[in-house]
């Protein structure tokens, strides 16, 4: 099975929960009881680093993201949450009954480099923030359901725990004269994740419950415009999943996969282009980030149940980030190496059931170091040639 890139695997994830986004600069959150702050009938948990302070004069690196604060939580007060469905001018989104996120916002990228100012050296990337460490326990009375009434297409999960980083900030050109390019930011780490899961979660179009630390993908490198530098900047690497650590003791039912739980490894940042003739080169590629160990223990009393055509009902990954695509130029750069995947552990003691006949194994435990970048596309150059043509007689097939 070939690996799935970093950001599309992610784009998987968010396409089936709800990644809570709070309000930026939010503390460390430490509560138990009825910790939730209500987003219509949604319970959220959820913190997000402070914006990160932008490049500021010529040639200035930008400012690193923000940590998110980490949580410790604990959901024992018996109710009943439901998913929210709420359409803005961003678009439409679906927050699962129960939402525990911690959030690290994106580096800021670098300003472009004058001749006057540092030897003209463009400013760097910052790195991005770290997603926060979570342990949340969700106690056996806490329940949830993610059914949607008149909602087409909802695609919330039963309950959502994620720690997912910030991106590095771009790069950028030095001055025309021949400054030197910056570098781009690096990814943020997801956080360690530590979760005891009771409860009832079940969703009527997406998985029972979510819950993965992802570190953020690498910054991109600046983008070559003019003649004078002939390189693009190199991409930068991508951030570390963290480690995640589960134990199920409740009933989940989802209409994909029952359950889905990961590390996931951020992306490498792409090259920047370089000049297109004469002896420019694309930058390289970013490494992808590496992911961590995942532990999950489905306790004696716990049901997963997945009911998706080719789907698991118990879905566990440590997946590296893909390495970064090169960039274009006379000279294409080179592609990043794949991340590294961590170790996969997975003990059963309850049930797992899927649907009969669909081919979707009750398990499906997965350690995949991903794949590297492309390498950048070469210019090809055009032009009259000034060189005489062969006669017949000296004509020849060029050897290889």
């Amino acid at each position: 099975m070939r690996p799935m890139s970093r950001p599309a695997a992610l784009a998987r994830l968010l396409a089936t929960s709800a990644l809570v986004s709070a309000a930026a600069g939010w503390p460390a959150f430490a509560d138990s009881g009825n910790p939730c702050v209500m987003q219509g009938p949604a319970c959220m948990i959820a913190t997000e680093g402070a914006a990160a302070a932008p490049a500021s004069g010529t040639g200035a690196s930008g400012g690193p993201g923000n940590t998110g604060p980490a949580i410790t939580s604990t959901l024992d007060t018996p109710a009943t949450y439901q998913d929210d469905v709420v359409t803005g001018p961003g678009g439409t989104f679906y927050y699962s009954p129960v939402n525990v996120s911690a959030v690290g916002s994106d580096g800021a990228g670098g300003n472009r480099g004058d001749s006057g100012t540092n030897n003209g050296q463009g400013g760097n990337g910052g790195r991005g923030g770290d997603g926060g460490a979570i342990t949340f326990t969700v106690a056996s009375p806490s329940h949830g359901s993610a059914a949607v009434a008149g909602a087409s297409g909802s695609i919330a999960s039963g309950l959502t725990v994620n720690s997912t980083a910030g991106a590095g900030g771009a790069s950028a050109l030095g001055a025309d004269n021949g400054g030197v390019i910056g570098a781009a930011g690096t990814g943020g780490d997801g956080g360690t994740l530590t979760v005891t899961a009771g409860g009832n979660f079940v969703s009527d179009n997406g998985r029972g419950a979510d819950i993965w630390s992802v570190g953020g993908n690498g910054g991109s490198g600046a983008v070559n415009g003019g003649t004078s530098n002939k390189f693009g900047g190199d991409g930068g690497p991508g951030g570390d999943g963290g480690t995640v650590d589960v134990i199920l003791n409740g009933y989940f039912q989802g209409q994909t996969a029952g359950v889905h739980i990961a590390s996931m490894g951020g992306g490498g940042g792409g090259g920047g282009a370089g000049e297109s003739s004469g002896s420019g080169q694309g930058g390289q590629g970013g490494n992808g980030g590496s992911s961590q160990d995942v532990s999950v223990t489905l306790a004696a009393g716990g049901e997963v149940h997945g009911y998706g055509i080719n789907q698991a009902g118990l879905w566990v990954q440590s997946l590296g980030g893909q390495g970064g695509k090169g960039g274009g130029g006379e000279i294409g750069g080179t592609g990043g190496q794949g991340g590294n995947a961590g170790a996969v552990s997975v003990e059963v003691n309850g049930l797992v059931r899927t649907a009969v006949g669909t081919a979707s194994p009750g398990v499906l435990a997965q350690s995949l170091g991903n794949v590297g970048g492309n390498g950048g596309h070469a210019a090809r150059r055009t032009g009259r040639s000034t060189r005489r043509a062969a006669t017949a007689t000296t004509a020849a097939r060029p050897t290889r």
